[in-house]
């Protein structure tokens, strides 16, 4: 029987690319791909901004380790941004090594901006954040703080419920100061993720991570 070029079912690592990567035109994968693997490991934050098309509008040229801006003077409607999330410890802990989703500022920036994806790089991971077809339902930066302390304090509400029992396992000697950190940095990053998607499916948008290591 002729080979019609059926490979079988997707394995999970090909849907994760093709989920994160929907939209895409190959310029633009081939920047992003290109980009974010040169600062995928960097120590210090830079962003990236893409055309549809894969073009480069700009990037930062400095920031902190968890910090960087948007060149001022651009038009980033529509663009993909993409920037890298350092993180501190990035081999001896989990969050470190995961690396930490979106920032409130993260998700402020893109929606104010009108950007049509915002893309965080970690050690582990690729986070994606995707405007939906009829817009990201939000016109005012005042909106755009209030999106943004909402799933800031979901995230605490989250953090507050995952590191209790730990903090008071570790106040009575039931576990290690060690044993406590680890706690606490797994909190960081699932109470993150957590908030992030519940916030995105409430208002629509698009949220999706993909395993990279």
């Amino acid at each position: 029987m002729a080979d019609r070029g059926y490979r079988g079912r997707p394995q999970r690592g090909e849907r994760a690319d093709r989920q994160i990567n929907a939209g895409h035109s190959r310029g633009l994968d081939a920047a992003l791909s290109d980009t974010e693997a040169k600062i995928r490991k960097l120590k210090t934050e830079r962003i990236y901004a893409f055309d549809q098309n894969g073009k480069e509008i700009s990037h930062s040229t400095k920031g902190t380790s968890t910090s960087t801006k948007l060149p001022s003077g651009y038009n980033y409607k529509d663009a993909i941004l993409t920037h890298n999330h350092p993180g501190e410890g990035l081999d001896s802990n989990i969050a470190g090594r995961i690396g930490r989703s979106f920032s409130s500022a993260d998700i402020a920036t893109t929606v104010i901006n009108n950007a049509s994806e915002i893309r965080a790089i970690t050690g582990s991971y690729t986070y994606s954040m995707k405007r939906p077809k009829n817009g990201w339902g939000i016109s005012t930066q005042r909106q755009a703080v209030n999106v943004a302390r909402k799933i800031k304090d979901r995230r605490m509400k989250y953090f507050n419920s995952y590191v209790a029992k730990p903090s008071s396992d570790y106040t009575h000697g039931r576990i290690s100061r060690e044993q406590l950190s680890i706690a606490w940095d797994r909190a960081d990053v699932v109470s993150t993720n957590k908030a992030l998607r519940e916030v995105a499916k409430e208002l629509g948008w698009n949220y999706t991570r993909k395993r990279t290591s």
